[in-house]
This record gives C-alpha cells, structure tokens and sequence, in this order.
C-alpha cells in the first residue's frame, strides 16, 4: 500500500488492529530501502503496530509449515514471512479471527485453511475494499494496478477487466447485508 500511497486506507480498513510479525517488519524495511519508501515508514509502522516475535515454542512449526510452502528452486527464506504470520496466529487465541494479508497466493490458500484466519486478502482484494468504502475511485483502482505491474509487483487479477469483476461481487455482498449501494 505504501508504493500506492495509501497507508492511510490502509489505516482505516483495520481500524486500529493491525499487526505484522518479525519476519513482515524485516520484509518491509527491503522493500523501503529498494523502493525508495521512507518517507512512508511511520505510516507503516503506526498501520501495522508492535512487531510480533515468534516464541520459541513456535520455530519448530514455522520450519515445518516453511518446508511445505517451499517448492523446488526457491531461496531459504521464500514464504518465511507468511509462514511466520500463520503460525502466530494459529497458536495465539488473542489473534483468532484475524485478517491475513499477502500477495502470495499460495500462502493465501495455506491460510484459507487455517480455523484461526477468518479473511485472506490480496492487494487488489483491499483495492476493491477502498473503492467500496469510498477511499478511492475505480479509475484510481485501474492506476494503481499499472503501478504495480510497473513495479514488477505480481498481483492478481492484475487488469483493469477482472478487478472490475471483482469489486462488483464485492458490490454486490455489500448490498446482499443491507448496507446499500453507492450513489
């Protein structure tokens, strides 16, 4: 979010609740210093709160959860960050129900599974949510995706067609529980 500049969406959309474990926190200074995102680092660490260390007790279980997710070829610490955040949140009860937020699909899925995660989003996925709480508007949206892609940042769905598809079933879930259309 913070490459498009919208910490602040960010900030609104998890009300307060955001968290991040060690590995995450580590990952976002990288992609600070390549991108050149300093002047959004306060931002990103008031979003996503105290770092969260993993316990002891906890490493056995990111080691085991990291070596399924590896695939032949891949660096040692591919997926550590989203192995990290699933192990936290699945031994800790005061994280039962949490959001989890990643644009590695396969990690997604992983989560999908997981009891203790009640919600997995991508960035375009927290795209649509922006549009539908009137953070920004779709030809934004559509901008933002050719920044990302710009970026070598691999998303999906990565054009303008299918965000369009998926902010409307966002649309259209919001309607089904009564909250009304936009204007």
């Amino acid at each position: 979010m913070a490459l498009l500049g919208h910490v602040d969406h960010l900030s609104a959309f998890v009300q307060g609740r955001g968290r991040w474990c060690a590995t995450i926190e580590w990952e976002w200074r990288q992609s600070r210093d390549e991108l050149s995102l300093h002047h959004a680092d306060a931002a990103v660490r008031g979003t996503c709160g105290a770092v969260i260390h993993p316990q002891d007790s906890e490493h056995t279980d990111i080691e085991a959860l990291l070596t399924t997710m590896r695939r032949p070829g891949d660096p040692p610490n591919r997926h550590r960050g989203e192995a990290e955040t699933l192990v936290v949140i699945s031994h800790r009860p005061d994280l039962f129900g949490a959001v989890f937020m990643s644009d590695d699909g396969g990690a997604r899925q992983r989560a999908r599974e997981e009891a203790a995660v009640s919600l997995c989003l991508g960035t375009v996925d927290l795209l649509a949510y922006f549009e539908v709480m009137g953070k920004i508007d779709r030809r934004q949206a559509h901008e933002d995706l050719n920044v990302l892609r710009r970026n070598s940042r691999h998303v999906r769905p990565a054009d303008p067609t299918g965000y369009d598809r998926l902010v409307e079933r966002l649309w259209a879930k919001r309607d089904i529980v009564g909250q009304g259309r936009r204007g």
